[in-house]
């Protein structure tokens, strides 16, 4: 690949990245049931949560495809839930957690998970959103939450850290005999 294509392809996607930012600064509108919510950019309270919720719908896509009704059912059983408080976190945002501020410096002194308010919401997404509704926002759910933007910043991070490429001495010593 050229230079050029390269610069574009990049520009291109650095593009998309500023779309998405303003969008995730203004909010995506999410549609459950009568129900309008306006979802934002999550903070990392809610990607820990979050990752829990995905963690938890982890399945075997080769068993899925071989017996699909009866592991359909399984699927559905094991993770409709678990999608719904994804959903329900990404709605709630900060409320997913009572947080006690220091006033005068606006700055959190500690939070503590609201699983009463995240149940309500997750029972009120499992009774009112459809499945197509679900399907949509799944789609969309990597893009909303900026997961791609935090690993970048790990992968970054950790690349700062390490200032001079492992020698040979520590190689060696990673090696069993």
């Amino acid at each position: 690949m050229s230079e050029q294509n390269q610069n574009t392809e990049q520009n291109n996607i650095n593009l998309e990245q500023v779309e998405i930012d303003a969008l995730l600064d203004r909010g995506v509108e999410l549609q459950v049931g009568k129900e309008t919510f306006t979802i934002y950019r999550p903070f990392g309270g809610q990607l820990d949560l979050l990752a829990e919720c995905l963690l938890n719908m982890e399945h075997d896509t080769e068993e899925f495809d071989q017996n699909s009704d009866l592991e359909a059912q399984k699927l559905v059983k094991k993770t409709i839930r678990w999608m719904a408080r994804a959903i329900a976190i990404m709605i709630l945002g900060q409320k997913c957690a009572r947080i006690i501020k220091i006033p005068f410096l606006n700055t959190v002194l500690s939070a503590r998970v609201n699983e009463k308010r995240i149940n309500k919401m997750t029972d009120f997404i499992l009774w009112n959103m459809t499945t197509k509704d679900v399907v949509m926002f799944s789609q969309n759910l990597v893009q909303l939450t900026g997961i791609v933007d935090f690993i970048f910043s790990i992968r970054l991070t950790l690349k700062m850290t390490r200032t001079t490429k492992p020698n040979l001495i520590e190689k060696n010593q990673s090696k069993p005999a």
